[in-house]
């Protein structure tokens, strides 16, 4: 019986999901900035920020305060004001900025080399089962 084609696996369809979304986010990014943050008494400041076809990750561990989640989303016609709001936000050398298309890449090369790995793999099995 021959192995069943890649695109009927769970793992081909999930990947695809992934990077659909994270195709989206990047397109998304370019007119909008969204930034989810969260302030914890004992670890300090997390954020996560998107904008321009970049993402910004940082954490504030000097930030002592209560709990606390906020979920910022703003869309202007100015963009002006969204480069002043991405500018604003806290950078600490916690801080990594980085594209959008780094982020796709780093999911895009281990799935596509999983997915080259099962399909030979089975198709090494399936040719070992053949028999007389």
């Amino acid at each position: 019986m021959p192995p069943r084609p890649t695109y009927r696996r769970k793992s081909f369809w999930l990947g695809l999901f992934i990077i659909v979304s994270l195709g989206w986010a990047s397109i998304r990014s370019f007119e909008r900035l969204s930034v989810l943050e969260v302030r914890t008494p004992d670890h300090g400041r997390f954020f996560i920020a998107l904008f321009n076809g970049q993402a910004a990750l940082s954490r504030n561990p000097f930030y002592l305060g209560s709990w606390d989640f906020r979920i910022v989303d703003q869309r202007s016609a100015d963009d002006r004001f969204l480069e002043d709001s991405w500018r604003q936000l806290p950078a600490t050398d916690n801080t990594i900025v980085i594209s959008h298309g780094y982020i796709i890449l780093a999911f895009l090369l281990p799935w596509a080399a999983f997915l080259v790995w099962r399909w030979r793999r089975m198709r090494r099995l399936g040719a070992n089962r053949r028999g007389p």
